[in-house]
This record gives structure tokens, sequence and C-alpha cells, in this order.
């Protein structure tokens, strides 16, 4: 090779090792960065792909620190006092941020609010009691501590509750949605083909649903309360803890109806809805009935058992 040619073979891959190192180096960079805020303020955090982790404090400021993914601009940490915003920036052409994804660690005082908007990113969020507004596309969202008003929802992610809260939405629609812990809460808690699976002390009122998995609660029903449990093609099975004083209105088109609440067995309160289909239903009443209860499955089975 004539040294001319060495030399640019040379220069060449030079450059190559030193662009790959900046992009290394630029993968890597990190953040860490320092805003006051009130006790009772709010953290809005926007984060397309990676992780949002979230822990409550006893300080008066929020920390930013992690890391940035690849083909990441940076990340805007602004606002103090009231309210502080923390968002990943990306390049403005379509679709730069995939691939990139970049893990937040965030602490901020306990008592203030938090929404979290991702699409690809997880969010896990600890000691946090001010009230909770989480979203993700198709990242998972846990929470443990909660408190006030909480919604948590992902598309195709795992939404998992465990804490307190005294008006709870969680929803997922291909993931499943776990609660546990929960005492006098008004609860939503829906997926499409997910599983359900609620268990606490004693709910308010409540709304639990899915399509095409199945529907577990296990716990005690506030005496005014009213309820609704549901699916489609999967069994919904309720452990109630006694005593039990609740009117349960069952239906279920080709499952069963079965089990035994307050001493009284399901299946002498069911009869068909027709002489042509197999739909059957049934009224039980348990006490004096005060709770009202439908519980109903298209295919599935329906089952109630009592616990003490």
């Amino acid at each position: 090779m004539r040294p001319m040619l060495r030399t640019a073979a040379a220069l060449a891959a030079l450059g190559l090792v030193s662009a790959l190192t900046a992009a290394d180096a630029h993968a890597q960079a990190s953040i860490d960065q320092t805003r006051s805020l009130s006790r009772d303020g709010q953290v809005d955090v926007e984060n397309l792909a990676g992780s949002v982790t979230v822990r409550g404090w006893d300080r008066n400021e929020v920390r930013v620190t992690g890391t940035l993914g690849r083909n990441v601009e940076g990340v805007d940490v602004d606002g103090s006092g009231g309210r502080v915003s923390i968002r990943v920036r990306h390049p403005r052409r379509s679709g730069s941020w995939r691939g990139s994804g970049t893990d937040l660690e965030i602490r901020m005082p306990a008592g203030a609010r938090l929404r979290v908007e991702g699409v690809s990113a997880n969010v896990d969020v600890e000691g946090v009691t001010g009230g909770l507004d989480l979203e993700s596309v198709s990242g998972d969202v846990d929470i443990r501590g909660g408190g006030g008003r909480v919604s948590a929802e992902s598309v195709s992610g795992t939404v998992t509750f465990a804490g307190t809260s005294d008006d709870l939405t969680v929803a997922s629609v291909s993931g499943d949605v776990m609660v546990s812990g929960v005492d006098g809460a008004r609860i939503r808690a829906s997926s499409v083909s997910g599983d359900v699976e609620v268990e606490g002390g004693t709910f308010t009122d409540g709304t639990f649903e899915t399509v095409s998995g199945s529907v577990t609660f296990r716990g005690a029903l506030s005496r005014n309360g009213n309820f609704e449990f549901e699916s489609h093609s999967g069994r919904v099975l309720l452990e109630l803890t006694a005593p039990v004083h609740a009117t349960f209105d069952l239906s279920t088109f080709s499952g069963d109806l079965r089990g035994s609440v307050g001493g009284l067995n399901i299946a002498d309160h069911v009869q068909r809805t027709s002489r042509w289909t197999p739909g059957r239903e049934g009224t039980v009443r348990v006490n004096d009935g005060t709770a009202n209860v439908e519980a109903s499955s298209f295919s599935g089975t329906v089952e109630i058992r009592e616990r003490r």
C-alpha cells in the first residue's frame, strides 16, 4: 500500500474509533439536577422509552439522576416551588426514540403529586402519597405506597398496586392487573385480555372487569357499597370476609353459578333464564343484604366463598 493510502486508512480508522467512542460516551451520559419543590407541589415526567423510578423523601426538593439513552438529546428539568417538569428530549424525526431508552431516578417530596407519561417505559413508584397519575403504553406500572387518588394504566404491560388509596383506578388492555393491601377504597380495576386480582381489607365501592381473563376478589364489602364483577369468558371468584351483608345478583349464559355464603348454598337460588337457552341466574340475600353485588360471566363460572 502506498504511504499516502496507509496514512488515509490510518486516519479513517482513527476517526471511526473516535466516533464509536464518542457515541458510546454519549450513550452513557448521565444527569444529576436538583430543583426546589413544595411539599404539596407536583412533578410531571415524560419519558418515551426506558424507565422511570420514583421514590418519596422528606426534603422540599426534586433530584433527578439517571443515564441517557442513545439518540437522546438531553433531559429538560424546569420549574421550582409549586411544580417541576422533567422531559426527556429526543430528535424531532419520527421514530428517533426507538431503541434509545433513558433510565430516570427521581426523588421527590413524599406528599407531592406525581404524573408520569411513557410509551415503552417501565414506571416504578414507592412512597409518594400526594396522588398519582401514571401511564405507559408497553411498559409495566408498579406502585408501592400510594395514597390519595391513584390512577395507573398500561396498554400491554402489567399494573401492580400495593398500598393505600381512597380512590383507585388500575387498568391494562393485554396485561394483568394486581392490587393488594387496599382498605376503605373506591376501586375500578379492569383488563381486556389479562387477569384482575384484588386483595385487601374493606372496599367501599368497586368495579372489576375483564373480557377474556379471570376476576379474583378477596376482601370485605362495605355494608352500603355497590360492586360489579364481570368477565366474558373467564372465571369470577369472590372470597369474602365474614360477616357478609349483601344482595347478590348472579348470572351466566353457558357457565356455572356455585359456592356458598352466609350459610346459603348458591345452587339453591339459581334458575334457568329460558327453557331454550342454557342461561342461569340467581339472587341471594345474605343477612340484611344492604350491599349490592352484581357478578356475571358469559361462559365462565361465578363462584362465591366465605372466609373468616
